[in-house]
């Protein structure tokens, strides 16, 4: 069974024991930012980049 990247990051940032605000936070976002990401579901290149480093993990990683 495949993991969307909502889970994937929900998934990530319990591993990590952070909220959805610091991965936010992390990644340079305004508040609100990483809802929009996780719901249009396609996220460019650079966005997969900043969100898995404020994940501490590659890109490959995150999607995965």
């Amino acid at each position: 069974m495949a993991v969307n990247l909502k889970q994937r990051v929900q998934l990530l940032a319990e591993k990590e024991a952070i909220s959805l605000s610091e991965v936010e936070r992390r990644a340079g976002w305004k508040r609100g930012a990483l809802f929009m990401v996780l719901k249009a579901n396609n996220p460019r290149l650079q966005t997969l980049v900043a969100l898995a480093a404020a994940l501490n993990v590659t890109v490959g990683e995150l999607i995965s």
